[in-house]
């Protein structure tokens, strides 16, 4: 039985080369590469989430590239995987991973990106955000502006998913200075946070039986006799 092109495309030799060609150093072939990354993502849809423990540090590391529609084009990709995926979950590690980079563009696009993506989605139980906590904390004592600004802005959503305790627990490495200012912004983060819904069982399933009660209708009384 033959299977789909999506199914079989990034097994073996050829994903390695792809993911290869992500981080290739020439342009024309970095930017082919996150196309047919997003591309190939956009149509394997959901399955394409057993693929980010590839794909997602390496494009993301892309952000670090000077030029910015090189930098445009792997958002682009980031975004293609995650709607694909239908969750951020999947690319939880890889993005945990890149935001521990000390290269101020990488940081701050992709704390921009997080921010745009993660701002209007309602919140999402079970998802557990608790490896950012560590970089994006530290990316308050950054030098750079639009990583301090990116951080911050990410505090809420940090407090959401990885807990307000563990995530003040992570300004204790940054210098006294520093965690002077930092614990004022997480405490503020704390009332901005949304809570996670609780996670609510599946309805049981109607029997057989009471299905077949419900979808026999009672016959209409016959009118009385005039």
């Amino acid at each position: 039985m033959l299977m789909p092109p999506t199914s079989f495309v990034l097994v073996g030799e050829i994903g390695q080369v792809l993911k290869a060609r992500v981080t290739d150093t020439n342009k024309a072939v970095q930017s082919l590469a996150l196309d047919i990354v997003a591309r190939i993502a956009t149509g394997m849809g959901k399955p394409f989430d057993k693929q980010c423990r590839f794909f997602v540090l390496p494009v993301c590391t892309v952000l670090a590239d000077q030029k910015a529609p090189i930098r445009a084009s792997a958002l682009q990709t980031l975004t293609a995987i995650a709607t694909a995926c239908e969750t951020l979950e999947p690319l939880v590690p890889g993005i945990a991973t890149a935001l521990e980079t000390a290269n101020p563009l990488q940081r701050s696009s992709l704390l921009g990106w997080l921010v745009e993506k993660l701002k209007d989605q309602p919140p999402i139980s079970g998802l557990d955000l608790s490896s950012w906590a560590a970089p994006i904390v530290s990316c308050l004592d950054d030098r750079n502006g639009d990583v301090r600004k990116g951080a911050q802005a990410m505090l809420p959503t940090l407090v959401t998913y990885a807990g307000f305790d563990y995530v003040m627990q992570q300004a204790n490495s940054l210098k006294p200075a520093s965690r002077t200012t930092a614990v004022p912004l997480i405490q503020a983060a704390r009332g901005a946070a949304a809570p996670v819904p609780a996670k609510v069982p599946p309805a049981a399933a109607p029997s057989a039986k009471s299905g077949a009660k419900a979808a026999v209708a009672k016959p209409a009384a016959a009118p009385p006799p005039e």
